[in-house]
């Protein structure tokens, strides 16, 4: 069980971590590290309290040499009794260990809009074995995250019943991609511009803003 005084240093790091901008958070997770006694402490050594919460509870559900995840179940339980309603997920390939090629986060979005971050793992694999950490109580009705088909599958067979939607980002990405692809950007601005290309590339922009659309579809 951890003391009150590195409880009180918790919520001193916790601040700067919701401070503004990644230099902070970057400073506040240094002072955390350097803290510690034990300076063998590492991603794939951990020690047994500080891979749990200060209640005590398991943080660090899943650590080897291609996958780590980590989630608190009472605040997923807390998310689920505040009307969970939405999960969204996403992955970024920057500022992590080089061995653990993605950093993959899923939020939780609650009654009145309210978002919570619910899991983060690390991982070299695809998003597809992540996919037996499900937290029980998790029955979200929509899900949104990006266009990777193995991240669809995931899903799919995590929640059968939920409604599996995309972003307008990485619609967006995946239509100028396809564009640049197709040579046609040259048909909408410059001397070569066509207005009738360049009116019907803007309605397909536009359809990102409308009702959303199943992944399915």
């Amino acid at each position: 069980m951890m003391t009150q005084a590195n409880l009180e240093y918790g919520e001193d790091v916790m601040k700067s971590l919701n401070g503004r901008g990644f230099g902070m958070k970057r400073q506040a997770i240094f002072r955390a590290v350097s803290s510690l006694k034990d300076k063998e402490v590492a991603l794939d050594n951990k020690p047994e309290e500080l891979a749990q919460l200060s209640d005590s509870r398991t943080f660090v559900h899943e650590q080897d040499q291609e996958l780590h995840v980590y989630y608190s179940e009472r605040t997923i339980e807390m998310a689920c009794t505040n009307g969970l309603y939405a999960i969204a997920a996403d992955g970024v390939h920057t500022k992590q260990p080089k061995e653990l090629m993605q950093l993959f986060c899923v939020h939780g979005v609650c009654n009145g809009g309210v978002e919570v971050p619910l899991l983060y793992s690390m991982t070299a694999r695809k998003t597809e074995d992540v996919e037996r950490y499900r937290p029980r109580p998790m029955q979200p009705l929509r899900i949104v995250l990006d266009f990777e088909k193995a991240s669809i599958a995931a899903v799919h067979r995590l929640f059968p019943e939920a409604k599996v939607e995309g972003c307008a980002f990485h619609l967006a990405q995946a239509w100028n991609w396809r564009r640049d692809t197709c040579n046609l950007r040259k048909f909408m601005q410059g001397h070569g511009r066509v207005p009738v290309v360049a009116e019907w590339w803007d309605t397909i922009k536009g359809v990102g803003f409308c009702q959303s659309v199943s992944t399915q579809s």
